[in-house]
């Protein structure tokens, strides 16, 4: 047998066993994506890192009391590759903290309500917020306000960065409540989305309804 025609035999050989793999195998590679979190819904946090352009950040520290201590870093970033609701005006909410006493379980983050919400985690050196360990799972309260962080192993070091992905153009800074394994909570300032976005039709139904009562009062005036 010619060294030619053995090498296509290997070659045919490879190609058929490639098209029997499952489909999880052949798109392997394109898992680059958050998770969609509805109202009501609890996920496993995806972990992959993405470039994100810097809107703001801040520093805040927390603790005091029973729950624990530490310091949050967050960030507002706008990311139009991977976030999946629309432009690059939408903005990406993301966070990491460093706990100096206590552990930390869980972290919630209010402000949610009426808006598209998608999440991720990044544990790389080379992430934003640097590395550390990533929750495991995410949860969204029924009426979609409160989406929390939750590790299955309280953490007594450092977090990687976690990000809320939303369809959001402006944000405010209330508060977070970082609570730890025994449901002690401490609170912190959070950026987080400011207003549920308007639907598109309500400002040309608001600029009708003005439009309709000024040609009222136009033709009392001619009566």
């Amino acid at each position: 047998m010619s060294c030619r025609l053995l090498s296509r035999r290997i070659a045919v050989f490879f190609l058929a066993a490639a098209s029997l793999l499952p489909a999880t195998f052949a798109n392997a590679t394109n898992v680059d994506a958050p998770a969609i979190l509805n109202p009501g819904q609890s996920v496993a946090v995806p972990i992959f890192e993405a470039s994100a352009g810097f809107v703001t950040t801040q520093t805040e520290t927390f603790g005091g009391g029973a729950g624990p201590s530490g310091t949050l870093i967050e960030y507002v970033l706008d990311n139009g590759q991977y976030n999946p609701f629309g432009s690059a005006a939408d903005l990406v909410f993301a966070f990491s903290f460093s706990v100096t006493s206590g552990d930390v379980a869980q972290i919630v983050l209010p402000g949610y309500s009426g808006l598209s919400v998608a999440v991720k985690a990044c544990n790389d050196a080379v992430c934003v917020e640097g590395p550390g360990t990533p929750p495991d799972t995410a949860e969204r309260s029924a009426n979609g306000d409160l989406v929390t962080f939750l590790w299955s192993t309280a953490l007594t070091g450092n977090s990687s960065g976690f990000a809320i992905y939303t369809n959001a153009t402006n944000y405010t800074d209330p508060t977070a409540e970082i609570c730890n394994s025994n449901g002690d909570c401490s609170s912190a300032q959070s950026f987080v989305p400011s207003a549920t976005p308007l639907p598109a039709a309500l400002p040309l139904f608001a600029t009708g309804l003005g439009a309709l009562g000024l040609l009222a009062r136009r033709r009392k005036r001619r009566a």
